[in-house]
C-alpha cells in the first residue's frame, strides 16, 4: 500500500508518496573511472553466477567459465545473459554472483555446459530458386 506523507516546507506544503517500487535498472553505460565487471573478471575469479526469475520463481546457478562460452565473455554481470525459459522474458531476472566456499563443493547445485549441437533447418522450395 501507498501512503501519502505531508511535509511543511517553509510556509508551503510537499505531498511524498511513499510507495513499494520497484528495483531501478542498472545503468547501461559504465563510467570511464568505474567500468562494468564483465563475465570474464567473474570467470578469472572464479564466481558462480545465480540466475533467478522473479516472476515464475525459477532459479539456477551457473558457473560464469562455463557462461563465457555460450554468452560474450565482455557482458557486464549485472545484464541478464539471456531470458527466463519458462517467461520469455529479461525485465524480472535478478542477478547475483558469488564465490564458492570450500563447504559448496559437493553440495552446490550447478548447471554446467555438457555440450552443444547444431540444428539443420530446412525449408521446401521450388526447384530453381
Amino acid at each position: 500500500m501507498s501512503r501519502i506523507r505531508n511535509a511543511n516546507l517553509a510556509g508551503g506544503s510537499l505531498f511524498v508518496l511513499n510507495a513499494l517500487m520497484p528495483a531501478g535498472h542498472p545503468p547501461i553505460r559504465a563510467h570511464p573511472a568505474k567500468p562494468f565487471r564483465t563475465l570474464r573478471d567473474a570467470a578469472v575469479s572464479g564466481e558462480v553466477v545465480l540466475i533467478r526469475c522473479g516472476l515464475c520463481r525459477r532459479g539456477a546457478t551457473f558457473l560464469a567459465s562455463d557462461l563465457i562460452q555460450v554468452v560474450d565473455p565482455m557482458h557486464p554481470v549485472h545484464l541478464p545473459p539471456f531470458g527466463c525459459s519458462k517467461c520469455g522474458t529479461t525485465e524480472y531476472i535478478d542477478i547475483r554472483m558469488a564465490t564458492p566456499q570450500s563447504k559448496d563443493v559437493g553440495l552446490m547445485p550447478v548447471r554446467r555446459l555438457v555440450g552443444s549441437k547444431k540444428v539443420w533447418l530446412w525449408q521446401d522450395k521450388v526447384l530453381g530458386e
